[in-house]
């Protein structure tokens, strides 16, 4: 994908979020694609619009643009045994955000409610659950 230019193609923002309501339905969040100094927001769900202000926003991307910094870092260590970076998961009480680095500062953020995940998700549903009921204080402490 070449970079940048794929945040000013409405047509390839229409057609991914179309295939994303195919896959996940009314649990897809939002869609945003940025650049190091731009980002097109091609789907936001109105009840999630009505959480966020243009500076949640502006600031949310901000993050993800750092997440990508780390890709090449990541594949350094890790790329010889398990491949190249294509995508990071931030997983939240409410949603799940994936963050899709193309370069530095640029990719793709995809976020769905976190129900969406709950098959995919047993193993992190299972540590969560036992560190949330079985983990005392004590276990964190070195």
């Amino acid at each position: 994908m070449e970079s940048e230019a794929y945040v000013h193609r409405d047509d390839f923002g229409e057609h991914l979020v179309s295939r994303l309501h195919d896959q996940v339905g009314e649990t897809l969040r939002s869609v945003v694609a940025y650049t190091t100094d731009e980002y097109a927001l091609w789907y936001l769900r109105d009840d999630v619009e009505h959480r966020y202000t243009p500076d949640d926003v502006a600031a949310a991307v901000d993050e993800m643009r750092l997440e990508t910094l780390h890709r090449e870092y990541i594949n350094d260590v890790f790329a010889e045994r398990c491949g190249d970076l294509r995508c990071s998961i931030t997983y939240f009480t409410e949603s799940v955000e994936m963050n899709f680095p193309i370069s530095s500062g640029e990719g793709l953020a995809i976020s769905v409610d976190e129900h969406h995940f709950e098959e995919q998700t047993d193993l992190v549903k299972n540590v969560t659950t036992f560190l949330d009921e079985e983990a005392s204080p004590e276990f964190f402490e070195p």
